[in-house]
């Protein structure tokens, strides 16, 4: 029954006529679109291969013409399909020595004695399939290198079960000092002495879904013993078959510092206004007033009987009042120089 609606093409190395037709004949019975290309040797194979410019889906060869335990030949005819899903045809009933050729990077076998239309189209579609599987998720891989190893902030791949860091990126090398190999003889422990085993625990197990986790701001140590105040976020993660967790680490250190600098400021800001309605405005008010008192004077031109009152006394608090409002201006002044940064 034709199931089958996806095209395929099949190279098939075959030395035997009545082995090719039926293997035409199970094809045919199977697949809806195709086209096969036959050879009958390896070296017929080797010249499509070259110039087909991944043309063909899937070669099948029967290793019943040479010996089956000559891996040289598996070899040789991996090699010259070139990352194309080979499935073999032998009557060679050693499991041992077929498993061989499997981990060698065979895609399937297939006993002749065994052969059908429905095994042959199993082999067939799982072997393409598990190609193209593969190709994702080598794809996938590459994709995931590239993110984790050019990304501009600092990455780690922690064990949950350890703390172990089991991967580093480059941004991470360089911030935090350690090389590759020194990264991968630390824990978390290092990175972060003042966690406790709980809030460990808790930090990387906390949520086991592949949500990202903020968990806020962290006092780091580099290897030089220098504190990083780090914006940390996480998600998890399987690598090379554990449980880990993927750590995002954000070096927001220079941020802090600004942020305490602005409050700083702002806090000699609210010293100034203070100053600027209290302390410098109180020798300006007797300035003001003691000039009016000179003026009165002035206009009445008789020195007055108290001598507080005269002229010379009132110019003498003139000047007092002047000297204060100048120390209260430089104090001012003093509060305006520029903040600097830790």
């Amino acid at each position: 029954m034709k199931t089958a609606t996806t095209p395929y093409r099949i190279l098939i190395i075959e030395a035997d006529p009545a082995m090719l037709m039926l293997l035409e004949d199970f094809i045919d019975e199977c697949f809806l679109r195709y086209k096969i290309d036959s050879v009958a040797t390896p070296d017929e194979a080797a010249l499509l291969l070259k110039d087909s410019g991944g043309l063909y889906n899937v070669v099948i060869s029967n290793a019943g013409t040479t010996n089956a335990a000559d891996l040289d030949f598996i070899k040789n005819l991996l090699a010259l399909c070139a990352g194309v899903p080979l499935i073999m045809l032998s009557s060679y009933t050693n499991r041992d020595q077929v498993m061989a050729w499997v981990k060698m990077g065979v895609a399937d076998y297939i006993l002749t004695d065994d052969l059908n239309a429905s095994i042959l189209h199993k082999a067939i579609v799982f072997s393409v399939e598990r190609k193209a599987a593969l190709q994702e998720l080598q794809h996938s891989e590459r994709r995931y290198r590239d993110l984790f190893g050019y990304s501009p902030l600092p990455m780690w791949v922690v064990d949950v079960k350890t703390g172990g860091i089991l991967d580093v990126n480059e941004a991470a090398v360089i911030a935090y000092g350690y090389n590759r190999e020194e990264f991968e003889q630390l824990s978390v422990r290092d990175i972060y002495p003042s966690v406790t085993d709980a809030e460990l625990q808790k930090w990387l197990t906390e949520d086991d879904t592949n949500e990202v986790v903020e968990h806020g701001v962290f006092e780091h140590h580099s290897r030089s013993g220098a504190i990083m105040q780090m914006d940390v976020k996480s998600r998890m993660m399987m690598f090379e078959g554990r449980s880990a967790r993927l750590i995002i680490a954000n070096d927001v250190t220079r941020l802090r510092s600004y942020i305490k600098a602005i409050e700083e400021q702002n806090e000699r800001f609210r010293q100034i206004g203070w100053l600027q309605s209290h302390i410098v405005r109180a020798p300006l008010a007797r300035i003001m007033g003691l000039m009016d008192m000179l003026s009165i004077i002035e206009q009445e031109q008789d020195e007055p009987a108290d001598p507080e009152l005269s002229r010379e006394k009132i110019l003498e608090y003139i000047a007092l009042a002047v000297a204060e409002l100048d120390q209260n201006v430089r104090d001012v002044v003093s509060k305006t120089t520029r903040t600097e940064l830790d």
